[in-house]
C-alpha cells in the first residue's frame, strides 16, 4: 500500500481502489484519495486510505440481486402472456359451449312446458308423467349448465353497470301490441311467439338482424325480442343500429340469448336481458313491463312468496286465467312493486325471512293507496287463534298450500277484482 501511496505522490497513479493483502493474508479493498495543499509555504499532499471491502461486497450482492430480479420479471411476463392467452381461449370455449348447450336445452324446456300446459292438445296421465320427467330433467341440466358456464362467476373485470332508461311504448296495431321476434333459429322464434300470442300479443317473426332493422322501421312494433348469436353479424350490432336510428330508437329491445353478457344491455341500451332457456313467466314479465297488453279484462296481481316453485306455479295459474302476475320473493320487493304498479289483488305468503307476511300486510293496510286492494293469504303456517282473527279482518280469503286450493284461487281472485272494479266504477259515476 505504501508503494501505491508513493506513486500517487509522484503523480504516476490516479486515485482509486486497490486490493491490499493484510498481514493475516486476507484481501481487502482500499480506496485511496489524495488532496494537494500548501502547508507552511511548501507544497504538500494529504493521502486518505479507506477500507471499502464491505461496500464492494454490498455492490456485488446488489448487482446479482438486480440481475436475478430482471430475469424473474422476464419469466413472469412470459407467464402472464401464457395466462392471458389461456384466459382468451377459455372465454371463447365457454361462449361456444354456452351456445351449443343452451340452444337445444331452450327448445326442450320451452316445448315440454307447452306440452305440459296442453296447448297442443290434451294428454293422458301417462303422457303427463313423461312430460313432467322431461321438464324436471331439463331443469336439473339447466342448473348444471348455469353453474359451469356462468360468465359472471368465471370472468372478472367486466363492464360496469350503468343506469339505463326505458319507456313503455303504446301499440299502434289495434287491440294487440305487436312484438317483433328476431332469432335465426325457427324453433326459438316459434317458442317465443307461442308464449306471447297466448298472452294477447301479435307477433312478427324475423330470421336476421338486417331484416329486423327494416321491419322495425316498417311495422313500428311495441317491442322487439333479439337474439345475439346470429350468422351474418352480431346481435349487438343490430341493437346498436336500432338504438341509433330515429325511427326505432324509442322501441324497447329485449335481448333473449344464450350468451350471458347482461352488462352489454346497459351499454347499448337494451331494455331487458334474458338468458336462454327463458321461462315463459320471465319473458312475459319483461315484455309486459314495456308493452302491456290491451286486454281490459286482465288484472295485475302481486304474488309474494319466498318459495320460487310456488311463485312459478301461482304465476302460471294467473297467466292461464288471463291475468298479469308480478312476482316478489320477499316483502321488500313486494312493497317496491306496489309503489311502481297499481295492483288489483295481492296473493301473500306468511312465512318469509326478514319481513314476514304479517308485517307486509300491516304496511299494506297502513298506506291509504293500498289499503283497499284485496289480499289473499296462501300459506302452510299453522295459525293461532289471534292470527286467524287478524287475517279474517284484514284479508279477503285464506288458502292452505294443500288440497284443491289452486282450483278455487283463480275464481276468488277474479270475483274480488271484479267487485273492486265495479265498486270503483260506481263511485266514479
Amino acid at each position: 500500500m505504501l508503494a501505491n501511496v508513493d506513486r500517487v505522490r509522484e503523480g504516476s497513479e490516479n486515485a482509486g481502489i486497490w486490493r491490499h493483502r493484510r498481514k493475516d493474508e486476507t484481501i481487502i479493498h482500499v480506496e485511496i484519495t489524495s488532496y494537494a495543499l500548501i502547508f507552511a509555504g511548501r507544497a504538500a499532499e494529504v493521502i486518505v486510505a479507506v477500507d471499502v471491502t464491505q461496500r464492494k461486497r454490498d455492490e456485488a450482492e446488489k448487482r446479482i440481486f438486480m440481475e436475478s430480479l430482471a430475469a424473474t420479471n422476464r419469466e413472469l411476463e412470459l407467464r402472464n402472456r401464457d395466462v392471458e392467452r389461456a384466459t382468451e381461449l377459455k372465454s371463447k370455449f365457454l361462449a361456444s359451449m354456452s351456445h351449443e348447450l343452451r340452444t337445444p336445452l331452450n327448445a326442450i324446456v320451452g316445448f315440454s312446458g307447452l306440452l305440459a300446459e296442453q296447448t297442443a292438445g290434451e294428454l293422458n296421465d301417462k303422457q303427463k308423467r313423461f312430460v313432467n320427467h322431461i321438464k324436471q330433467g331439463a331443469g336439473h341440466l339447466l342448473q348444471l349448465i348455469n353453474d359451469i358456464l356462468d360468465f359472471s362467476k368465471i370472468e372478472s373485470g367486466m363492464l360496469e353497470v350503468l343506469a339505463a332508461n326505458s319507456s313503455t311504448v303504446d301499440s299502434k296495431h289495434g287491440e294487440k301490441p305487436l312484438i317483433l321476434i328476431v332469432d335465426d333459429e325457427l324453433p326459438a322464434r316459434e317458442l317465443i311467439a307461442s308464449y306471447l300470442e297466448t298472452a294477447g300479443y301479435a307477433t312478427a317473426l324475423i330470421g336476421s338482424g338486417a331484416e329486423a332493422i327494416a321491419k322495425a322501421r316498417q311495422l313500428r312494433p311495441s317491442a322487439i325480442t333479439l337474439d345475439i348469436l346470429m350468422p351474418g353479424g352480431s346481435g349487438f350490432e343490430t341493437l346498436f343500429q336500432l338504438k341509433n336510428t330515429c325511427e326505432t330508437a324509442h322501441i324497447p329491445v329485449i335481448v333473449v340469448s344464450v350468451v350471458d353478457q347482461k352488462q352489454m344491455r346497459f351499454t347499448l341500451g337494451a331494455a331487458e336481458y334474458l338468458v336462454k332457456p327463458v321461462q315463459k313467466a320471465a319473458l312475459l314479465e319483461a315484455v309486459q313491463k314495456h308493452a302491456p297488453p290491451h286486454d281490459g279484462s286482465s288484472s295485475d296481481v302481486l304474488v309474494v312468496d319466498d318459495d320460487l316453485k310456488t311463485l312459478d306455479l301461482v304465476g302460471d295459474i294467473l297467466y292461464s286465467g288471463g291475468d298479469v302476475p308480478h312476482l316478489a320473493s320477499n316483502g321488500k320487493d313486494a312493497l317496491q312493486l306496489l309503489a311502481e304498479i297499481r295492483m288489483d289483488a295481492i296473493l301473500l305468503d306468511l312465512m318469509m325471512p326478514e319481513m314476514d307476511g304479517f308485517e307486509v300486510l300491516a304496511r299494506i293496510k297502513k298506506y291509504p293507496a293500498w289499503s283497499e286492494i284485496p289480499v289473499f293469504i296462501v300459506t302452510t303456517k299453522d295459525l293461532t287463534e289471534a292470527e286467524m282473527k287478524l287475517l279474517k279482518r284484514e284479508a279477503r280469503a285464506l288458502f292452505g298450500k294443500e288440497g284443491s286450493w289452486k282450483a278455487d284461487l283463480l275464481a276468488e281472485v277474479h270475483k274480488a277484482v271484479g267487485d273492486s272494479k265495479l265498486a270503483k266504477s260506481a263511485g266514479q259515476s
